[in-house]
Protein backbone atom coordinates (compact mmCIF):
# COMPACT_ATOMS: atom_id res chain seq x y z
CA UNK A 1 0.00 0.00 0.00
CA UNK A 2 1.34 3.43 -0.92
CA UNK A 3 0.93 6.47 1.26
CA UNK A 4 -1.13 9.27 -0.24
CA UNK A 5 0.87 11.84 -2.15
CA UNK A 6 1.38 15.31 -0.68
CA UNK A 7 -0.28 18.24 -2.42
CA UNK A 8 2.61 20.48 -3.44
CA UNK A 9 5.38 18.02 -4.26
CA UNK A 10 5.14 18.74 -7.99
CA UNK A 11 4.70 22.51 -7.63
CA UNK A 12 7.99 23.52 -5.99
CA UNK A 13 11.53 22.50 -5.14
CA UNK A 14 13.55 22.92 -1.97
CA UNK A 15 16.76 24.89 -2.49
CA UNK A 16 19.57 25.92 -0.18
CA UNK A 17 22.42 28.26 -1.10
CA UNK A 18 25.69 28.71 0.72
CA UNK A 19 29.14 30.20 0.15
CA UNK A 20 32.30 28.32 1.06
CA UNK A 21 35.05 30.40 2.58
CA UNK A 22 34.90 34.15 2.61
CA UNK A 23 36.86 36.93 4.27
CA UNK A 24 40.22 35.58 5.44
CA UNK A 25 40.20 36.31 9.15
CA UNK A 26 42.54 34.50 11.53
CA UNK A 27 43.42 34.59 15.19
CA UNK A 28 46.73 36.25 15.97
CA UNK A 29 48.09 34.07 18.77
CA UNK A 30 50.88 36.38 20.01
CA UNK A 31 48.63 39.45 20.07
CA UNK A 32 45.88 37.44 21.78
CA UNK A 33 48.26 36.33 24.54
CA UNK A 34 49.54 39.87 25.07
CA UNK A 35 46.03 41.36 25.27
CA UNK A 36 44.98 38.63 27.71
CA UNK A 37 48.01 39.21 29.96
CA UNK A 38 47.71 43.01 29.86
CA UNK A 39 44.04 42.82 30.82
CA UNK A 40 44.15 39.83 33.16
CA UNK A 41 41.83 37.94 30.80
CA UNK A 42 41.56 34.40 29.58
CA UNK A 43 42.70 33.67 26.02
CA UNK A 44 39.64 31.45 25.64
CA UNK A 45 37.39 34.47 26.14
CA UNK A 46 39.42 37.29 24.57
CA UNK A 47 41.18 37.05 21.24
CA UNK A 48 42.67 39.23 18.52
CA UNK A 49 41.57 38.51 14.95
CA UNK A 50 43.19 40.07 11.91
CA UNK A 51 41.80 40.53 8.42
CA UNK A 52 44.52 39.11 6.20
CA UNK A 53 43.14 40.73 3.04
CA UNK A 54 42.40 44.47 3.28
CA UNK A 55 38.74 45.39 2.91
CA UNK A 56 39.44 47.56 -0.12
CA UNK A 57 40.33 44.52 -2.20
CA UNK A 58 37.24 42.59 -1.15
CA UNK A 59 34.52 45.21 -1.48
CA UNK A 60 33.46 44.31 -5.03
CA UNK A 61 33.57 40.57 -4.36
CA UNK A 62 31.54 40.85 -1.18
CA UNK A 63 29.08 43.20 -2.85
CA UNK A 64 28.42 40.58 -5.54
CA UNK A 65 27.92 37.88 -2.90
CA UNK A 66 25.34 40.09 -1.19
CA UNK A 67 23.56 40.62 -4.53
CA UNK A 68 23.45 36.87 -5.13
CA UNK A 69 22.02 36.23 -1.68
CA UNK A 70 19.43 38.98 -2.10
CA UNK A 71 18.37 37.67 -5.51
CA UNK A 72 18.08 34.12 -4.17
CA UNK A 73 15.98 35.25 -1.21
CA UNK A 74 13.77 37.39 -3.44
CA UNK A 75 13.01 34.49 -5.78
CA UNK A 76 12.26 31.98 -3.04
CA UNK A 77 10.20 31.54 0.13
CA UNK A 78 11.49 30.33 3.51
CA UNK A 79 10.83 26.66 4.25
CA UNK A 80 12.49 25.97 7.61
CA UNK A 81 15.09 27.29 10.04
CA UNK A 82 17.92 25.32 8.44
CA UNK A 83 18.40 27.51 5.39
CA UNK A 84 16.04 25.60 3.08
CA UNK A 85 13.79 27.69 0.88
CA UNK A 86 11.30 26.80 -1.84
CA UNK A 87 11.07 27.96 -5.43
CA UNK A 88 8.26 27.27 -7.89
CA UNK A 89 9.34 24.46 -10.20
CA UNK A 90 8.39 26.64 -13.17
CA UNK A 91 10.85 29.36 -12.05
CA UNK A 92 13.77 27.12 -11.12
CA UNK A 93 15.56 27.13 -14.49
CA UNK A 94 15.31 30.91 -14.89
CA UNK A 95 16.59 31.46 -11.35
CA UNK A 96 19.52 29.09 -11.88
CA UNK A 97 20.49 30.71 -15.17
CA UNK A 98 20.56 34.14 -13.54
CA UNK A 99 22.55 32.87 -10.55
CA UNK A 100 25.02 31.19 -12.90
CA UNK A 101 25.59 34.48 -14.73
CA UNK A 102 26.12 36.24 -11.40
CA UNK A 103 28.54 33.49 -10.39
CA UNK A 104 30.55 34.14 -13.56
CA UNK A 105 30.77 37.82 -12.61
CA UNK A 106 31.89 36.81 -9.11
CA UNK A 107 34.66 34.70 -10.63
CA UNK A 108 35.77 37.65 -12.76
CA UNK A 109 35.91 39.94 -9.72
CA UNK A 110 37.99 37.42 -7.79
CA UNK A 111 40.35 37.13 -10.74
CA UNK A 112 40.85 40.89 -10.69
CA UNK A 113 42.08 40.58 -7.10
CA UNK A 114 44.37 37.66 -7.95
CA UNK A 115 45.99 39.62 -10.79
CA UNK A 116 47.08 42.19 -8.18
CA UNK A 117 48.08 39.68 -5.52
CA UNK A 118 51.52 41.17 -4.85
CA UNK A 119 49.91 44.56 -4.22
CA UNK A 120 47.29 42.94 -1.97
CA UNK A 121 50.05 41.39 0.12
CA UNK A 122 51.98 44.67 0.35
CA UNK A 123 48.81 46.52 1.36
CA UNK A 124 48.07 43.92 4.04
CA UNK A 125 51.58 44.23 5.48
CA UNK A 126 51.34 48.02 5.55
CA UNK A 127 47.96 48.04 7.28
CA UNK A 128 48.66 45.28 9.82
CA UNK A 129 52.12 46.48 10.77
CA UNK A 130 53.67 44.20 13.40
CA UNK A 131 50.57 42.00 13.28
CA UNK A 132 51.38 40.91 9.73
CA UNK A 133 52.59 37.31 9.53
CA UNK A 134 53.65 36.16 6.09
CA UNK A 135 53.24 32.50 7.06
CA UNK A 136 49.51 32.97 7.56
CA UNK A 137 48.88 35.07 4.46
CA UNK A 138 46.81 33.05 1.97
CA UNK A 139 48.07 32.17 -1.48
CA UNK A 140 46.26 33.43 -4.56
CA UNK A 141 44.98 29.89 -5.15
CA UNK A 142 43.47 29.82 -1.65
CA UNK A 143 41.75 33.10 -2.32
CA UNK A 144 40.34 31.84 -5.62
CA UNK A 145 38.84 28.89 -3.73
CA UNK A 146 36.99 31.23 -1.36
CA UNK A 147 33.51 32.69 -1.90
CA UNK A 148 32.50 29.52 -3.75
CA UNK A 149 28.75 29.24 -4.24
CA UNK A 150 27.15 25.89 -3.55
CA UNK A 151 23.51 25.03 -4.08
CA UNK A 152 21.52 22.06 -2.83
CA UNK A 153 18.25 21.05 -4.47
CA UNK A 154 15.70 18.57 -3.16
CA UNK A 155 12.07 17.76 -3.92
CA UNK A 156 9.35 18.69 -1.48
CA UNK A 157 8.86 15.60 0.75
CA UNK A 158 6.35 13.30 -0.93
CA UNK A 159 5.55 10.11 0.90
CA UNK A 160 3.87 8.81 -2.26
CA UNK A 161 7.36 7.89 -3.43
CA UNK A 162 7.68 5.18 -0.80
CA UNK A 163 5.86 1.98 0.09
CA UNK A 164 5.74 1.36 3.83
CA UNK A 165 6.12 -2.12 5.29
CA UNK A 166 3.87 -1.41 8.23
CA UNK A 167 0.32 -1.95 9.36
CA UNK A 168 -2.34 0.02 7.51
CA UNK A 169 -3.23 1.96 10.67
CA UNK A 170 0.32 3.24 10.99
CA UNK A 171 0.49 4.02 7.27
CA UNK A 172 -2.53 6.25 7.46
CA UNK A 173 -1.20 8.12 10.47
CA UNK A 174 2.25 8.74 9.05
CA UNK A 175 0.72 9.87 5.76
CA UNK A 176 -1.57 12.29 7.57
CA UNK A 177 1.28 13.61 9.70
CA UNK A 178 3.62 14.11 6.75
CA UNK A 179 0.94 15.86 4.73
CA UNK A 180 0.07 18.05 7.72
CA UNK A 181 3.65 19.16 8.11
CA UNK A 182 4.17 19.87 4.41
CA UNK A 183 0.94 21.90 4.34
CA UNK A 184 1.97 23.73 7.50
CA UNK A 185 5.44 24.59 6.22
CA UNK A 186 3.94 25.82 2.97
CA UNK A 187 1.52 28.00 4.94
CA UNK A 188 4.43 29.46 6.91
CA UNK A 189 6.30 30.16 3.67
CA UNK A 190 3.17 31.81 2.31
CA UNK A 191 3.10 34.08 5.35
CA UNK A 192 6.44 35.50 4.26
CA UNK A 193 4.96 36.44 0.89
CA UNK A 194 2.08 38.32 2.53
CA UNK A 195 4.54 40.18 4.73
CA UNK A 196 6.66 41.19 1.74
CA UNK A 197 3.61 42.76 0.12
CA UNK A 198 2.61 44.44 3.38
CA UNK A 199 6.10 45.90 3.79
CA UNK A 200 6.20 47.52 0.34
CA UNK A 201 2.61 48.78 0.44
CA UNK A 202 3.09 50.24 3.93
CA UNK A 203 6.28 51.97 2.80
CA UNK A 204 4.49 53.51 -0.17
CA UNK A 205 1.61 54.75 2.00
CA UNK A 206 3.96 56.30 4.56
CA UNK A 207 6.32 57.97 2.06
CA UNK A 208 3.54 59.38 -0.12
CA UNK A 209 1.72 60.82 2.87
CA UNK A 210 4.89 62.32 4.36
CA UNK A 211 6.12 64.10 1.23
CA UNK A 212 5.50 67.86 1.30
CA UNK A 213 6.77 70.96 -0.50
CA UNK A 214 6.40 74.38 1.10
CA UNK A 215 5.81 77.69 -0.63
CA UNK A 216 9.54 78.23 -1.12
CA UNK A 217 9.92 74.86 -2.81
CA UNK A 218 11.62 73.23 0.19
CA UNK A 219 11.01 69.48 0.23
CA UNK A 220 10.29 67.62 3.45
CA UNK A 221 10.65 63.83 3.44
CA UNK A 222 12.01 63.12 -0.01
CA UNK A 223 10.17 60.75 -2.34
CA UNK A 224 12.33 58.29 -4.27
CA UNK A 225 11.58 56.28 -7.39
CA UNK A 226 11.95 53.08 -5.37
CA UNK A 227 8.56 53.77 -3.71
CA UNK A 228 6.91 52.76 -6.99
CA UNK A 229 9.60 50.57 -8.57
CA UNK A 230 9.72 48.27 -5.52
CA UNK A 231 5.99 47.68 -5.90
CA UNK A 232 6.37 47.05 -9.61
CA UNK A 233 9.13 44.54 -8.89
CA UNK A 234 7.25 42.65 -6.16
CA UNK A 235 4.11 42.11 -8.27
CA UNK A 236 5.52 39.49 -10.69
CA UNK A 237 7.56 37.88 -7.91
CA UNK A 238 4.52 37.54 -5.63
CA UNK A 239 2.42 36.14 -8.45
CA UNK A 240 5.09 33.58 -9.31
CA UNK A 241 5.58 32.55 -5.67
CA UNK A 242 1.86 32.08 -5.09
CA UNK A 243 2.34 28.31 -5.16
CA UNK A 244 -0.82 27.70 -3.16
CA UNK A 245 -2.90 29.58 -5.76
CA UNK A 246 -4.27 31.83 -3.02
CA UNK A 247 -7.06 33.87 -4.63
CA UNK A 248 -6.98 36.45 -1.83
CA UNK A 249 -3.33 37.05 -2.61
CA UNK A 250 -4.00 37.28 -6.33
CA UNK A 251 -6.79 39.80 -5.65
CA UNK A 252 -4.40 41.99 -3.64
CA UNK A 253 -1.79 41.77 -6.40
CA UNK A 254 -4.32 42.92 -8.97
CA UNK A 255 -5.37 45.75 -6.65
CA UNK A 256 -1.76 46.92 -6.42
CA UNK A 257 -1.45 46.80 -10.20
CA UNK A 258 -4.62 48.86 -10.70
CA UNK A 259 -4.16 51.36 -7.91
CA UNK A 260 -0.51 51.94 -7.03
CA UNK A 261 1.89 51.48 -9.91
CA UNK A 262 0.26 53.33 -12.81
CA UNK A 263 2.13 56.60 -12.28
CA UNK A 264 5.85 57.42 -12.05
CA UNK A 265 7.13 59.14 -8.94
CA UNK A 266 7.78 62.32 -10.94
CA UNK A 267 4.02 62.68 -11.54
CA UNK A 268 3.24 62.00 -7.89
CA UNK A 269 5.64 64.72 -6.78
CA UNK A 270 4.05 67.34 -9.01
CA UNK A 271 0.37 66.56 -8.39
CA UNK A 272 -0.69 66.91 -4.75
CA UNK A 273 -4.18 65.59 -5.44
CA UNK A 274 -2.91 62.51 -7.28
CA UNK A 275 -0.28 61.84 -4.62
CA UNK A 276 -2.91 62.04 -1.86
CA UNK A 277 -5.20 59.69 -3.79
CA UNK A 278 -2.47 57.06 -4.28
CA UNK A 279 -1.43 57.38 -0.62
CA UNK A 280 -5.02 56.69 0.45
CA UNK A 281 -5.20 53.72 -1.92
CA UNK A 282 -2.00 52.32 -0.44
CA UNK A 283 -3.40 52.71 3.07
CA UNK A 284 -6.58 50.95 2.02
CA UNK A 285 -4.68 48.02 0.49
CA UNK A 286 -2.43 47.81 3.53
CA UNK A 287 -5.48 47.60 5.82
CA UNK A 288 -6.95 44.92 3.59
CA UNK A 289 -3.74 42.86 3.78
CA UNK A 290 -3.76 43.24 7.55
CA UNK A 291 -7.35 42.03 7.74
CA UNK A 292 -6.67 39.08 5.46
CA UNK A 293 -3.62 37.96 7.42
CA UNK A 294 -5.50 38.21 10.73
CA UNK A 295 -8.67 36.49 9.57
CA UNK A 296 -7.26 33.79 7.34
CA UNK A 297 -8.35 30.37 8.46
CA UNK A 298 -5.91 27.50 8.16
CA UNK A 299 -7.04 23.92 8.43
CA UNK A 300 -6.03 21.71 11.32
CA UNK A 301 -3.38 20.18 9.09
CA UNK A 302 -1.76 23.60 8.75
CA UNK A 303 -0.75 26.07 11.41
CA UNK A 304 -1.85 24.07 14.46
CA UNK A 305 -0.03 20.96 13.28
CA UNK A 306 3.16 22.95 12.89
CA UNK A 307 2.85 24.51 16.34
CA UNK A 308 1.69 21.46 18.32
CA UNK A 309 2.37 18.43 16.18
CA UNK A 310 -0.57 16.66 17.80
CA UNK A 311 -3.68 17.88 15.99
CA UNK A 312 -5.80 15.16 14.43
CA UNK A 313 -7.35 15.58 11.01
CA UNK A 314 -10.93 15.65 12.35
CA UNK A 315 -10.42 18.56 14.77
CA UNK A 316 -11.95 22.00 14.30
CA UNK A 317 -9.99 24.46 12.11
CA UNK A 318 -8.33 27.30 13.95
CA UNK A 319 -8.27 31.02 13.24
CA UNK A 320 -4.77 32.41 12.96
CA UNK A 321 -3.55 35.72 14.26
CA UNK A 322 -0.88 37.55 12.27
CA UNK A 323 1.59 34.72 11.65
CA UNK A 324 5.21 34.65 12.68
CA UNK A 325 7.81 34.72 9.93
CA UNK A 326 10.16 31.77 9.85
CA UNK A 327 13.41 32.92 11.42
CA UNK A 328 16.11 31.97 8.95
CA UNK A 329 19.67 31.50 9.98
CA UNK A 330 22.12 34.26 9.20
CA UNK A 331 23.01 34.68 5.56
CA UNK A 332 26.65 34.55 6.65
CA UNK A 333 26.22 31.01 7.91
CA UNK A 334 27.10 28.24 5.49
CA UNK A 335 24.08 25.98 5.45
CA UNK A 336 25.50 23.17 3.37
CA UNK A 337 26.20 20.02 5.31
CA UNK A 338 25.30 21.64 8.63
CA UNK A 339 21.90 20.09 9.20
CA UNK A 340 20.77 16.63 10.17
CA UNK A 341 17.18 15.51 10.74
CA UNK A 342 16.03 15.57 14.35
CA UNK A 343 15.68 11.94 15.38
CA UNK A 344 14.71 12.55 18.97
CA UNK A 345 12.01 10.10 19.92
CA UNK A 346 8.66 11.20 21.24
CA UNK A 347 8.06 9.84 24.72
CA UNK A 348 4.59 8.73 23.82
CA UNK A 349 3.99 6.66 20.70
CA UNK A 350 1.42 8.09 18.32
CA UNK A 351 0.64 4.73 16.89
CA UNK A 352 -0.73 2.59 19.71
CA UNK A 353 -2.55 -0.37 18.21
CA UNK A 354 -5.57 -0.16 20.47
CA UNK A 355 -7.96 -1.34 17.79
CA UNK A 356 -6.36 -4.72 17.18
CA UNK A 357 -8.75 -7.61 16.97
CA UNK A 358 -9.38 -9.42 20.25
CA UNK A 359 -8.74 -12.78 18.64
CA UNK A 360 -5.04 -11.96 18.09
CA UNK A 361 -2.68 -13.64 20.47
CA UNK A 362 -1.03 -11.49 23.12
CA UNK A 363 2.37 -12.18 21.60
CA UNK A 364 1.28 -10.98 18.17
CA UNK A 365 -0.25 -7.82 19.60
CA UNK A 366 2.88 -6.99 21.59
CA UNK A 367 5.06 -7.55 18.53
CA UNK A 368 2.88 -5.32 16.37
CA UNK A 369 2.72 -2.57 18.98
CA UNK A 370 6.48 -2.65 19.41
CA UNK A 371 7.07 -2.50 15.66
CA UNK A 372 4.66 0.40 15.29
CA UNK A 373 6.31 2.36 18.07
CA UNK A 374 9.78 1.80 16.67
CA UNK A 375 8.78 2.73 13.13
CA UNK A 376 6.46 5.65 13.72
CA UNK A 377 7.39 7.49 16.90
CA UNK A 378 7.19 11.11 15.77
CA UNK A 379 8.49 14.08 17.70
CA UNK A 380 5.93 16.93 17.75
CA UNK A 381 8.76 19.22 16.61
CA UNK A 382 9.65 17.12 13.58
CA UNK A 383 9.19 18.84 10.24
CA UNK A 384 8.12 17.04 7.08
CA UNK A 385 11.68 16.26 6.05
CA UNK A 386 12.46 14.69 9.44
CA UNK A 387 9.33 12.56 9.30
CA UNK A 388 10.16 11.36 5.82
CA UNK A 389 13.73 10.59 6.86
CA UNK A 390 12.42 8.35 9.65
CA UNK A 391 10.07 6.69 7.19
CA UNK A 392 12.92 5.93 4.80
CA UNK A 393 15.14 4.63 7.60
CA UNK A 394 12.49 2.20 8.72
CA UNK A 395 11.73 1.04 5.19
CA UNK A 396 15.34 0.46 4.23
CA UNK A 397 16.71 -0.37 7.67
Amino acid sequence: MKIEKTTFADEALKVRQGFVGGRKTRKHSAATSKVAVDNNASTSEARVNVNLIPRFWLKDVESMVREMRAYFDNKTLPWDNNGWRIVPASDYEEMMNHLDSMDQELTRLKQNVVQNWDRVKEDSEAKLGDLFDESTFPSDAEFQASFQRELEVEPIPDCGHFSAKVLSQAQGKIADRLNERVEAQLAAAHDDLWQRLQKHVNHAAERLAAYTVDGDGKVTNRLYDSVVTNLRDIVPVARSLNIADDQDLESVIRDIERSLIQYPVSDLKQDDSLRSKIANEASRISSNIQKLTVDRVWSASGRAALNKGTLESNETPLVSVVPETIENQSNDQKYLGSWQPDDQSNDQSNDQLDDQSNDQSNDQLVDQETTSKQNWEINPNDDATSILEKLKNQIHG
